[in-house]
């Protein structure tokens, strides 16, 4: 119609079939954008969540031979990236623990041989976790590092107590092999329940990490489970090669020590209070 209205030509009615071509297709109920560019997830549910890395790698196998039209391309989602970039870092933080550790103990005693004493229990407790680990099938990913940076800070306790014992045993005037004996002994019962008291604690989570069908496990624990076993693992192994090797190699630096002639602090052996 071309009727005026007020000098105002009045709209026209037309068709909307003679603008566009109307039809039904499928198209997603909202548009995910990723750095400015359209996206579609695809998911899953994995009946192993442990296998999440051996899953990723074999996708990534079969889709590189799939072709795939041009302006799309196929990778994974961002946060399993960063996950595997993080892991790769993940040992470099292991270390600067150890070295944070080194430097704190070095400068308590006051000796960079004590310290190094001390952090040879750390070796024993990655025996431990490699057997562990290698047994249940287990991944050595993020939280199983997380579990092994926590294992560190815990190991070295038992260093400690028996090297501090043996430097008061000595002190008290006894030649160093008796006060080696003697701070072996005296330390043992605190070693032992402080490293069962906490293997005793994460035996749940252990538990359910291990056996999530008798339990019932639930996500979290198929998550948090690497690090209870981590820590349950190198603790044993640790408490029992620390309690054996630990004095044998407080031994050995006290005749390195002689043998390269470095001066140890001398002893002396306190005197009673005279009375007036």
């Amino acid at each position: 119609r071309s009727a005026s209205n007020g000098g105002l030509p009045a709209l026209s009615a037309l068709p909307l079939s003679s603008l566009a071509s109307i039809r039904r297709v499928p198209a997603p109920r909202q548009i995910q954008r990723s750095d400015r560019q359209a996206v579609v997830k695809v998911t899953c549910t994995l009946e192993d969540p442990r296998a999440l890395r051996t899953v990723s790698e074999r996708v990534n196998e079969r889709l590189v031979g799939v072709p795939l039209p041009k302006g799309v391309s196929v990778r994974l989602a961002q946060n399993l990236r960063r996950r595997w970039g993080g892991e790769a870092k993940s040992p470099l933080s292991a270390l600067l623990a150890l070295a944070l550790v080194l430097m704190l103990l070095s400068a308590l005693f006051e000796s960079v041989v004590d310290a190094l004493v001390i952090t040879a229990t750390v070796p024993f407790a990655m025996v431990g976790v490699a057997w562990a680990f290698w047994l249940s099938g287990t991944r050595l990913g993020d939280m199983a590092w997380i579990g092994f940076m926590i294992l560190i800070g815990i190991v070295v306790n038992h260093g400690i107590v028996l090297v501090d014992r043996f430097h008061q045993v000595e002190a008290s005037g006894l030649p160093w092999r008796e006060a080696l004996i003697q701070a072996g002994r005296d330390r043992l019962r605190p070693i032992v329940m402080t490293a069962a008291t906490t293997v005793l604690g994460l035996l749940p989570i252990v538990g359910q990490h291990l056996f999530p069908y008798v339990f019932r496990a639930d996500s979290g624990a198929q998550v948090y489970g690497p690090i209870g076993l981590a820590v349950a693992s190198g603790l044993v192994v640790s408490t029992v090669l620390s309690l054996l090797v630990l004095p044998a190699v407080l031994g050995v630096s006290l005749d390195l020590r002689r043998w390269a002639g470095v001066r140890r602090p001398r002893v002396v052996k306190p005197q009673a209070p005279v009375a007036p």
